[in-house]
């Protein structure tokens, strides 16, 4: 793939993204959540697909069903390091609200979602330990902020 190329579909993946935010955002007025609570699930989620799944390369909203794990359990730890088990529990609520909605909304499948609801269900205390363990690793160096 040519970096022209490569290029353009990092700008298909960014345009879905902002449409698919966008869709999250309205569902959450519609809710009726508090300014602070839509604040922090939209952050979460342009950090899941803005910042994540467009890393290294342009994945799709979709192929996160399939790789939330990788995320947790390499990403946010490794490239977040002020992220506390709040956070990750956090985290998982926004995509647990997201993930929903993109399944009810026809966006992904019931594969897609069930690979989704699976990977947390059997991976939550993993990535929870995890980030404790990094915390551990960071007290223990001297980073008394954690």
């Amino acid at each position: 793939m040519s970096n022209e190329e490569l290029n353009r579909q990092f700008d298909i993946v960014h345009k879905e993204n902002q449409q698919y935010m966008k869709i999250f955002e309205d569902y959450m007025i519609k809710e009726g959540l508090t300014k602070r609570t839509m604040r922090k699930h939209m952050y979460n989620i342009d950090m899941f697909l803005e910042c994540y799944m467009t890393y290294e390369m342009p994945y799709h909203m979709r192929e996160g069903c399939y790789s939330v794990n990788a995320y947790f359990d390499g990403f946010i730890t490794k490239k977040t390091s002020y992220s506390t088990m709040e956070d990750v529990k956090s985290v998982i609520a926004t995509l647990n609200k997201f993930y929903k909605l993109m399944y009810e909304l026809r966006y992904i499948t019931v594969e897609d979602y069930m690979e989704y609801l699976n990977t947390v269900k059997y991976h939550k205390y993993d990535w929870e330990m995890a980030m404790y363990k990094a915390k551990i690793k960071l007290y223990l160096k001297g980073d008394w902020w954690v």
